[in-house]
């Protein structure tokens, strides 16, 4: 999956694009969320429709989050 992230009217705009997979979204979306930080926008619009394919939701997709969302520095 691909990241394009531009701005337009005060919004930062994230466009994904690709083959969906779990790993590249926890990968590629908080990375939309630091441009906007260090940016100083306030609002971010996630675009996925040119995505393709569909996400698991499977007890190991949701493990997998966990433990990427609780590893610390």
């Amino acid at each position: 999956m691909d990241l394009k992230v531009e701005s337009r009217d005060g919004v930062l705009v994230a466009t994904a694009a690709g083959r969906v997979s779990l790993s590249e979204a926890i990968r590629l979306f908080p990375k939309a969320c630091d441009v906007a930080a260090e940016r100083d926008f306030d609002r971010i619009l996630v675009d996925s429709l040119p995505v393709e394919g569909e996400l698991s939701t499977s007890m190991n997709s949701g493990a997998l989050w966990q433990n990427t969302a609780t590893a610390g520095p």
